[in-house]
């Protein structure tokens, strides 16, 4: 492949250096920013899934001490479920990311029941903000519809990120 790209060059060269040089400098700008998104994706994607690994580590943690009652052994059951299920949904972004430079994402449509996506939600990073000594509280309007159509894994996605933010950066309250 390299010798093709050579040949193309000096041929290209022998018509107009001056544009084949330039086309070569942009084609290298171009790989140059598609590396810098690679590196912020996987930032983002390292980041995100420290959240619902905090909220595993936690919780299993919980589940460990005999002396935890059965109703908080059965809610950490539902956590360790839901943050696998955040993880998976990650890994599962990963993979539509290729899909999405392809110009072939497509997002779930589902009819999804708005308050358990956004209690379930919640309910694993408040085990981290109690650890942290921070009150997390949820709260939704009366006037929010009970069901939506939509993609309910990046609802999830979006609201436990900006939480897993607030948590983070919150010391006290």
């Amino acid at each position: 492949m390299n010798q093709i790209t050579k040949v193309s060059v000096v041929r290209s060269l022998r018509s107009d250096p001056h544009a084949e040089i330039e086309s070569l400098r942009q084609q290298l700008r171009e790989q140059q920013a598609a590396r810098e998104q690679q590196g912020r994706l996987l930032a983002s994607v390292l980041h995100d899934i420290r959240s619902p690994l905090n909220v595993i580590l936690v919780a299993s943690q919980i589940m460990g001490d005999p002396n935890v009652r059965l109703e908080r052994r059965e809610r950490n059951g539902r956590l360790l479920r839901e943050a696998a299920t955040s993880i998976n949904t990650l890994c599962q972004d990963v993979l539509d990311f290729s899909k999405l430079s392809a110009g072939q994402m497509e997002l779930s449509e589902q009819v999804f029941h708005v308050r358990d996506c956004l209690f379930n939600t919640t309910e694993g990073l408040r085990l981290i903000a109690e650890k942290k000594g921070i009150q997390l509280r949820t709260f939704v309007s009366p006037d929010t519809p009970t069901h939506l159509v939509g993609d309910p894994g990046r609802l999830r996605q979006v609201l436990g990120n900006l939480l897993a933010n607030a948590v983070k950066f919150t010391d006290a309250g």
